[in-house]
C-alpha cells in the first residue's frame, strides 16, 4: 500500500512538472516569440518575381515593368537562349543580388551583357535578382547550376549582402513587408555552438535561459545573421565545386568619395573606409580561404570620381551603366585566367 501511494506521488510530481514545463514554454513563447526561419512565399501581384519549388529561392518585387526586366527560363535574366553547352562555347554564371542584376538599366548596359560583349567564345548568365542575400545565392547556384553548368560563376558581392539576411512577405494591404533579423544568440558554456543553435530555434524557454544567462554573464554571442552569411559562402564554395567550376568573388564598395579616392595608387594611399568593416573582412577572409579569386572593385572605381558612378544621385549602392561598364572590364582579365573545364 506505501509502495502504491508512493508510486501515485511520483506520478503526480512528474505530471505537475510536465504540465509546468509545458505551461513555462507557452508562456516563454508568447514572451520570446519563435524566429522566422524560413522564406514566406508571396504573391505579388502585377510585380514580377522569381521561385523554386522548394522555396528556398524567392525574391519578388512590386513594379518591375517586363520590357525593362526580363527574366528567361531557367531565371536568368536576359534573352531565352538554350541551356545546352556548345563545345566551343565556355560559360560564366553571375550571381548577386540587385546591383548584379542591373536594377533601372536596360539589359544592353548591364555588366552581364557588357562583359559577354568583352569575352569571345563565352555565354554570360545572370542570375542576380534584386533583394538577394548570400544564402539566396547559394540556393540559386545549387538549383540552377546543375542546369546551365558553368565554367565560372562570379559572385557580385555588395556590403549588404551581409546585412540583408531578410524575410519579405506582404502585409495584410498586399504591400511587401521586409523583415531585417538581427538572431543574437548568448552562447552558454559546456555546449557545442550548433547544439546550442538547435536548441535557441526549437524552445523558446532555451532562448530565455541565454538571454537571462547573457544579461547576467555576459559571455559570447553569435549573431545567427552572419552564422547563415558565412554557410551561405560555404554552400557557394561546395556547389562550384561539385559543378568543376571556379569562383570569382568580387567586392563592390560603396559608391561614395572616401578620403584619398582620388590620389595615385601606392604605398601610403589611405585604405578605403568599407575595407576595414567586418562584413566586408570576414567575406573575403572566407571566400579565400576556399579558394576564390578576389577581385576588389575599388581600383575599378578609382580612376573616376566613385559618386559620379551612381545611378541616381542618391543612391550610394547601384551603379551606373558606366558604372557596370567599369566592372565588367575589371572582370575580364580574371575571368580569362580561369582554367577550362
Amino acid at each position: 500500500m506505501v509502495r502504491r501511494h508512493r508510486s501515485a506521488r511520483l506520478a503526480a510530481v512528474l505530471f505537475g512538472l510536465l504540465a509546468a514545463l509545458i505551461l513555462a514554454e507557452g508562456i516563454a513563447r508568447w514572451v520570446r516569440q519563435p524566429v522566422l526561419a524560413t522564406v514566406v512565399r508571396r504573391e505579388a501581384g502585377q510585380g514580377m518575381g522569381l521561385a523554386v519549388p522548394d522555396d528556398r529561392v524567392i525574391a519578388p518585387r512590386i513594379g518591375y515593368r517586363d520590357d525593362l526586366h526580363r527574366i528567361a527560363p531557367p531565371g536568368v535574366r536576359g534573352p531565352p537562349r538554350d541551356v545546352a553547352r556548345r563545345a566551343d562555347t565556355r560559360r560564366l554564371l553571375l550571381l548577386g543580388d540587385s546591383v548584379a542584376f542591373g536594377q533601372g538599366l536596360p539589359e544592353a548596359e548591364i555588366v552581364s551583357s557588357q562583359l559577354e560583349r568583352r569575352l569571345d567564345g563565352w555565354q554570360v548568365w545572370n542570375l542576380a535578382f534584386p533583394g538577394w542575400n548570400t544564402a539566396q545565392e547559394a540556393a540559386a547556384l545549387e538549383l540552377a547550376g546543375p542546369i546551365l553548368q558553368p565554367d565560372v560563376v562570379v559572385v557580385l558581392w555588395v556590403p549588404n549582402d551581409a546585412e540583408s539576411l531578410e524575410l519579405q512577405r506582404l502585409d495584410a494591404d498586399g504591400r511587401v513587408e521586409s523583415l531585417y533579423l538581427d538572431e543574437r544568440v548568448w552562447l552558454l558554456p559546456g555546449l557545442s555552438e550548433g547544439r546550442q543553435l538547435r536548441l535557441w530555434h526549437r524552445w523558446a524557454l532555451w532562448r530565455v535561459l541565454s538571454d537571462a544567462w547573457g544579461a547576467i554573464a555576459s559571455p559570447g554571442s553569435l549573431l545567427v545573421a552572419e552564422r547563415r552569411y558565412a554557410d551561405g559562402i560555404d554552400r557557394i564554395a561546395g556547389a562550384a565545386t561539385s559543378l568543376g567550376a571556379e569562383v570569382i568573388w568580387a567586392t563592390l564598395p560603396p559608391l561614395e568619395d572616401y578620403p584619398g579616392w582620388d590620389e595615385p595608387p601606392g604605398p601610403g594611399r589611405p585604405a578605403p573606409p568599407h575595407v576595414r568593416e567586418p562584413a566586408w573582412r570576414a567575406g573575403v577572409e572566407r571566400a579565400e580561404a576556399h579558394g576564390f579569386v578576389h577581385v576588389d572593385l575599388t581600383a575599378a572605381f578609382a580612376p573616376r570620381r566613385p559618386s559620379s558612378l551612381r545611378l541616381r544621385p542618391d543612391d550610394r549602392a547601384h551603379p551606373s551603366a558606366e558604372g557596370h561598364r567599369s566592372i565588367a572590364e575589371a572582370l575580364v582579365e580574371p575571368v580569362l585566367a580561369t582554367r577550362p573545364r
